[in-house]
């Protein structure tokens, strides 16, 4: 590239201003052709942008990666149905929260929703065990003279004579008959026994499961004796051993302590052990 060449030109210089020169020639060929070609390096302000650009990029490409943990999310409890621990716990839960109900309250005062929310579950659940209140009733019947006749099993040692037996039976009797539970349920069957759901669920429930016992031990004993007659005496022993004391507990009298309930029982025995030695009454 030729150097650019100065054309001399004659100017009148202003008053104290000087003339103006001719601009100082490029001190090298090299340099000005650097300035004017396209892949000349650009300005130190972009030439120091992209080089930390470059250093950045470089970093993030050569540094080690953090290890990613990646979290799934809870597995999300479905429905279906419940544990056979789980199912065994709920059912006890309702029967006693329509045990307490039934007995404190009475028959006609309880409500499937008042036993719903005591036993902290659906009405839809309860529906789904109990079709109705008389259902769910029969259920507590049920429960509660299964609990009272292993007790009353538990008293029955294999005694060897009769008297033995039968002392046995009635000290087991009262030991169940005297709870607070069996006395509410007695208070109850008292007061709403025109309702003919409450003797239906005591005949279903299993009432006279104590009565067949106590035939089962004079039909032992007494095998000679016609069934019908020792039936009959079994359910009159109950009444003698039973109903004085069981009033009384409930307010129809003094109550008995243990010493005088121990001689009821002994005298009870007394009493049908006579009966059974009677020859039967012959008919008019």
């Amino acid at each position: 590239m030729q150097r650019p060449r100065c054309v001399p030109v004659t100017l009148q210089a202003a008053p104290n201003q000087e003339a103006p020169s001719c601009p100082t020639p490029a001190p090298s060929t090299a340099a000005s052709s650097a300035s004017s070609s396209p892949s000349a390096s650009p300005p130190p302000s972009a030439a120091a942008s992209s080089s930390h650009s470059a250093a950045a990029t470089a970093a993030a490409t050569t540094a080690p990666t953090a290890p990613t943990t990646i979290t799934s999310p809870a597995p999300r409890r479905t429905g279906g149905r419940p544990t056979a621990a789980g199912s065994a716990d709920r059912d006890a839960r309702i029967l006693d929260a329509a045990t307490t109900a039934f007995l404190r309250d009475g028959f006609a005062a309880t409500s499937i929703e008042r036993i719903a929310a005591a036993a902290a579950v659906s009405k839809r659940t309860l529906y789904a065990r109990f079709p109705d209140k008389p259902a769910a009733f029969l259920a507590v019947v049920q429960r509660l003279v299964a609990t009272w006749l292993t007790g009353f099993d538990a008293a029955l040692p294999d005694a060897p004579t009769l008297p033995n037996a039968l002392l046995a039976a009635a000290r087991g009797i009262l030991a169940v008959a005297l709870t607070p539970q069996a006395l509410q349920l007695h208070r109850l069957v008292v007061s709403e026994a025109a309702r003919p759901e409450i003797g239906a669920a005591l005949q279903a429930g299993g009432a006279r499961t104590g009565i067949e016992r106590l035939h089962q031990i004079l039909q032992t004993h007494r095998p000679a004796q016609p069934p019908a007659r020792l039936a009959f005496l079994a359910e009159q022993f109950q009444h003698l051993v039973l109903a004085g004391p069981q009033a009384r507990a409930l307010g129809l009298g003094p109550p008995l302590d243990a010493a005088a309930l121990d001689a009821w029982c002994q005298d009870s025995v007394a009493l049908i052990l006579r009966a059974l030695d009677e020859p039967p009454r012959a008919g008019p």
